[in-house]
């Protein structure tokens, strides 16, 4: 394993406010995914809520009128539900997204931000470099992932902070094997890292993201990872492969027992359209997302019908102690990934990807940064011309 590279300066961005040094909890499971088809982009076509450039709606009247959203007669707090009865982890919230941006943010709604090139993706065979798509936590690291260029060749980035403001950058540009595709998923698990993206590129961490190792020696054409998750020594990765160009787009898993060391060949299967685009743990099963399924497994090897109902779901989180699936309208929830909550809508629609510090759950949809204090119901700030595609929260102890 080679030896630190920094690659670049560190950068910061601003001053932590007195929030961020209260005392911290445990870190919460944050899945990161993106890419060019991933969770994290549910908003960046121009007929999703949110690019118009207006500002979305402070709150909403609760949908089921019993007080509390969850649609039960009774206005208490209830986990289904997703109220939050305490502030939870204290720390600062992190996000990252296109032009090398990376922003902090105590309350998820107002952000300091730092800027690479600014440049925008707009999703181009031919992509910018310094897109990054993915973000995770673990071990008080933050760990940003990314890169550009085209399906068959590009660049990986991976960029390292232990606050949220101050970065490492570029982290693998220039050592071969390991920059030469891009990445759009990161996921922690017992002191490792694994950054996984086009191709079937797959990259390790053991030392908070100081170095890195390639972990699959096989690049497979037309393949995506989006979601990286794991537990107890077995990892699993989730995305999309194609046979070919025009082919299907089908749903892909790949599997590690050995805490990321190696991985086994991947496995698809489905129908067109089957693809998976995030995955997460509750420390004991996996759940996994796509538009047209959600799925659960106990090793990552055989899978099944998660249960939920409902369909065109966003993707999964595992965060304040459940999964939640999301919906384009509302969420469902879960303590064990079988035994499911009934569908809470949401009248502003709901983000993909959902985490939970300073007291409230906080959620991106590109332009858009969004709040909740009970999951049915979302506020956004819309920030045109400032996309963020996926968020972690960082606590701070």
């Amino acid at each position: 394993m080679r030896a630190h590279h920094s690659g670049g300066p560190k950068v910061r961005i601003g001053a932590r406010t007195a929030a961020n040094i209260a005392a911290g909890l445990l870190a919460l499971g944050v899945v990161g995914c993106g890419g060019d088809d991933g969770a994290a982009e549910l908003g960046d076509e121009s007929e999703t809520a949110g690019e118009s450039g207006d500002t979305q709606s402070e709150g909403s009247e609760d949908p089921s009128g019993d007080g509390d959203g969850d649609g039960d007669g009774d206005n208490t707090s209830d986990p289904d539900s997703g109220e939050t009865g305490d502030p939870g982890p204290q720390g600062v919230f992190v996000a990252v997204g296109d032009g090398g941006r990376r922003a902090s943010s105590n309350d998820a709604l107002t952000w300091a931000e730092i800027v690479g090139s600014g440049v925008v993706d707009t999703q181009a065979e031919e992509g910018e470099e310094d897109i990054l798509r993915a973000v995770a936590v673990g071990d008080g690291v933050v760990i940003a992932v990314g890169g550009g260029g085209s399906d068959w060749n590009g660049n990986a980035m991976i960029m390292r902070s232990v606050d949220g403001e101050t970065w490492d950058e570029d982290l693998v540009a220039g050592l071969d094997g390991l920059d030469d595709r891009k990445l759009d998923a990161v996921g922690f698990a017992d002191g490792v890292f694994i950054a996984a993206g086009h191709q079937s590129h797959v990259l390790r961490s053991d030392d908070g993201g100081l170095s890195w190792t390639r972990v699959y020696g096989e690049h497979h054409s037309d393949t995506t990872v989006f979601g990286v998750a794991g537990h107890a020594g077995t990892f699993v990765l989730v995305g999309s492969h194609k046979d070919s160009y025009d082919a299907p787009k089908v749903a892909y898993v790949q599997r590690s027992t050995d805490d990321g060391l190696s991985f086994g060949a991947p496995v698809y299967s489905g129908d067109d359209g089957d693809f998976l685009n995030s995955v997460a743990t509750n420390g004991e099963v996996f759940v996994a997302v796509g538009p047209n399924q959600c799925l659960r497994s106990g090793d990552g090897s055989s899978w099944e019908s998660c249960g939920v109902g409902g369909s065109s779901y966003g993707a999964v989180s595992f965060t304040r102690d459940r999964f939640v699936v999301t919906y384009l309208d509302g969420v469902s929830t879960s303590d064990d990934g079988q035994s499911w909550s009934a569908h809470v809508e949401s009248p502003t629609g709901v983000p993909a990807e959902i985490v939970f510090g300073n007291g409230v759950y906080a959620g991106l949809r590109y332009y858009d940064r969004g709040t909740s204090e009970v999951l049915g119901e979302w506020a956004y700030v819309n920030h045109g011309g400032f996309p963020l595609r996926d968020l972690a929260f960082l606590p701070v102890e």
